[in-house]
C-alpha cells in the first residue's frame, strides 16, 4: 500500500511540474513596435476624388463616424462617413496625407490616376479600434490545458490500477503457497 502512495505522489508531482514548467518559462506577450508608419499608395479617380470605407475589426461598416484629413501637421478638414461607412474626399492633389478615424490613423500616398503605381489601391479601407488579437491565452489555452489534464488523469489512473493489480497478484500468490 505504501508503494501505491509513493507512486501516486510521484505521478502527481510530475503532473504538476508538467503544467507549471511551460508557464514559468513563457514570456508575456509584447505588442509589436513599428518603427515607421507604413504608407499606402492610393489612386484618385478621374475626378480627383479619394474614396474609402470605414469598418470595424469584424468588417462591419461604420456609419456617421468622423474622419480628419491631415497633411504634415496641418488639418485640412473633417468629414463624416455615409451609408455603409463610405466616404469621398474631393479636391485631393498628389501627396502624403494622414486620415484619422476613431482608434486608427492611415498614411496615404495619393496619386493621380494616370501616374499611380501598379500597386496603388483604388480606395482606402480604414479599420477602427484596436487590432484583433485572437488566441492570446498565454500558456493556459483551453484545448492544450484540457488535453494535458486528461493525459495526467489517464497516467494517474493507470498507475493506481497497475499498483492495485500488483497487490492483487501478490495476494493470490500468497494464497497458493502452503
Amino acid at each position: 500500500m505504501q508503494g501505491l502512495r509513493q507512486s501516486t505522489a510521484f505521478v502527481l508531482m510530475l503532473s504538476i511540474g508538467l503544467v507549471i514548467a511551460p508557464c514559468a518559462h513563457a514570456e508575456n506577450p509584447v505588442a509589436p513596435v513599428h518603427d515607421k508608419a507604413s504608407v499606402m499608395d492610393v489612386a484618385l479617380d478621374a475626378n480627383g476624388v479619394l474614396t474609402g470605407q470605414l469598418v470595424d475589426g469584424a468588417g462591419q461598416q461604420i456609419d456617421n463616424a468622423q474622419i480628419a484629413v491631415w497633411q504634415a501637421d496641418q488639418q485640412l478638414g473633417t468629414l463624416m462617413t455615409g451609408a455603409e461607412g463610405q466616404f469621398r474626399i474631393r479636391g485631393m492633389k498628389s501627396g502624403i496625407y494622414r486620415l484619422d478615424c476613431p482608434g486608427n490613423s492611415v498614411m496615404c500616398r495619393v496619386w493621380p490616376e494616370e501616374i499611380a503605381p501598379p500597386t496603388a489601391r483604388n480606395a482606402v479601407v480604414m479599420v477602427t479600434g484596436d487590432g484583433v488579437a485572437r488566441g492570446q491565452y498565454g500558456c493556459f489555452d483551453p484545448i492544450t490545458t484540457a488535453a494535458l489534464v486528461l493525459g495526467i488523469a489517464g497516467v494517474t489512473l493507470t498507475a493506481i490500477t497497475l499498483a492495485k493489480v500488483n497487490d492483487l497478484e501478490d495476494d493470490v500468490a500468497r494464497l497458493r503457497s502452503p
